[in-house]
């Protein structure tokens, strides 16, 4: 079982609520939930942001990156609304000051890949999250624009 199922697994059941009732609140198919927290699928980005600010905690924690802040109770994680990814995407590269062609070098991403994220037509998957998040030494939440 992957890292993101056991951590949805732990949060739904600490949650106290049925998969139904949180599947309604989040406008995500009952099933869809079922098949990421038995692991046999991993969500998409936009997934992935409506169940860290459901549940309250960062990406980064939710995809087992981090754990818990117990001293800041993972501060306050519904902290603002994600711009679409490929807006923030170009936000990104242009606060560390790098260059489309070197992002895709250094992290091994295909151009065109690359530049499907950048017009909105496909969501990054966790893993090409991950390895920018790494690249850029920074956290998900910061990569999509939770977290400034």
């Amino acid at each position: 079982m992957s890292k993101f199922a056991e951590r949805l697994s732990f949060l739904i059941d600490d949650s106290d609520k049925k998969i139904a009732e949180i599947a309604i609140d989040l406008g995500i198919a009952q099933q869809m939930l079922y098949s990421y927290k038995s692991g046999k699928t991993t969500a998409q980005l936009s997934h992935f942001i409506l169940l860290a600010d459901y549940f309250k905690c960062s990406i980064d924690y939710l995809v087992g990156r981090t754990g818990l802040d117990a001293e800041a109770g993972e501060k306050d994680m519904a902290l603002r609304k994600c711009p679409p990814f490929s807006e923030r995407l170009k936000d990104v590269f242009k606060f560390y000051e790098t260059s489309e062609s070197r992002i895709c070098k250094m992290v091994q991403i295909s151009r065109s890949r690359f530049h499907s994220w950048l017009s909105g037509k496909n969501e990054a998957s966790l893993h090409n999250l991950i390895k920018l998040a790494d690249y850029f030494g920074c956290t998900l939440d910061f990569l999509v624009g939770r977290e400034s």
